[in-house]
């Protein structure tokens, strides 16, 4: 009679061994697939931005040219801004942006969650004084024009 209580108490521990080993392989799972993820809306935002660089310094030599784009963004992006740096402008305020106008950059990537990221190309001329293109499935289009020394943007 003693082998069977003992036996019964050792399948408690096998069950209770199982339940952590289950939990700790879900945990780690769940986290090696979220930094999967993380790491490829990085590589997005890297390509946009090299994207964004090369269009704009490829046109800005090429006086009269016109070309629409079309640029995939990561999954979070909202929205994207071009600051008018080709002539002096006082840009309007816009909160997410506060304290990064002021940088020298030019190129602005805004997060769902508030985050901006920035770079700075060549001059850019926009109508106004800052130009913000709204995202749309994970999608969003310019039109660039060849000014010489700089690109002319606008909403494509």
């Amino acid at each position: 009679m003693k082998s069977k209580k003992g036996a019964i108490q050792g399948q408690i521990f096998i069950y209770i061994l199982t339940l952590i080993v289950t939990s700790l392989v879900l945990v780690y799972g769940y986290r090696a697939i979220r930094n999967i993820l993380d790491t490829s809306e990085e590589v997005l935002e890297a390509r946009l931005m090299q994207s964004l660089r090369s269009e704009i310094e490829k046109i800005s030599t090429d006086y009269g040219s016109v070309r629409n784009r079309n640029f995939e963004t990561p999954g979070n992006t909202r929205e994207v801004c071009f600051l008018n740096n080709y002539q002096a402008c006082t840009p309007p305020s816009k909160p997410e942006l506060a304290g990064f106008l002021e940088t020298g950059n030019n190129v602005f990537i805004i997060s769902s969650a508030g985050a901006v990221s920035y770079m700075q190309v060549s001059k850019i001329d926009v109508a106004g004084c800052l130009l913000c293109v709204p995202v749309s499935g994970s999608r969003f289009s310019i039109r660039l024009e060849g000014l010489g020394d700089g690109a002319r943007i606008s909403q494509g």
